[in-house]
């Protein structure tokens, strides 16, 4: 089923893309507030950013970011999705530096976390993808599948005033803790995400 009706895709999509706007900042302190921007908004302001401010993010906005991405993925894929998310925290608000499970519990230190800053971005937050893939009939709709819910996070961040930017590639190293962790499963998609420099 798709997310949006084939019927709205005209005018206001292509109005929107014209006028891109930056999401409403976040509160300095205190919990994050309840998602509010709307789907033409978040689509719309939506742009690839590389560079962010020293602002550091909550936790507690991450994982926020996280439920709203995979409560959409359930309900798009009919519970067909297997993946394992981690936070790789650099300058997260009430995170140690380093990786971090689905639930933000430590996973390695800093030392790894680094390769991915220089891999990916230099960003405050990275969220690393990985799923099974069992077969190589099966692969194909894997990637959608991280795709998806890696595309899923760029959105739910927008909507808490974040920015962010996903990378197809994969780390090796990341596969490897990710295997540890999560035994059959391999890194495969990566968002970067943090406030942007200019916002």
């Amino acid at each position: 089923m798709p997310l949006i009706s084939t019927d709205e895709l005209t005018e206001p999509i292509v109005a929107m893309l014209r006028h891109r706007t930056k999401p409403e900042p976040v509160p300095a302190s205190g919990r994050p507030p309840v998602p509010t921007a709307r789907l033409w908004e978040a689509l719309g302001g939506r742009r690839s950013v590389r560079e962010y401010s020293d602002r550091e993010p909550y936790a507690e906005t991450l994982t926020a970011i996280m439920e709203l991405a995979e409560s959409t993925q359930a309900r798009q894929w009919a519970g067909r999705t297997s993946a394992t998310l981690f936070v790789v925290a650099l300058g997260v608000a009430g995170l140690s530096r380093g990786l971090h499970d689905r639930n933000l519990r430590p996973v390695c230190g800093v030392e790894f976390v680094h390769e991915l800053r220089v891999d990916y971005a230099n960003a405050p937050a990275i969220i690393l993808i990985g799923d099974s893939v069992g077969t190589t009939a099966d692969y194909g709709d894997v990637l959608v599948r991280a795709g998806a819910i890696g595309y899923a996070i760029w959105l739910a961040a927008r909507s808490y005033g974040l920015e962010a930017c996903v990378y197809g590639a994969t780390n090796l190293r990341a596969s490897s803790v990710i295997n540890k962790v999560a035994p059959g499963q391999r890194h495969l998609f990566t968002v970067a995400l943090g406030y942007a420099m200019d916002g």
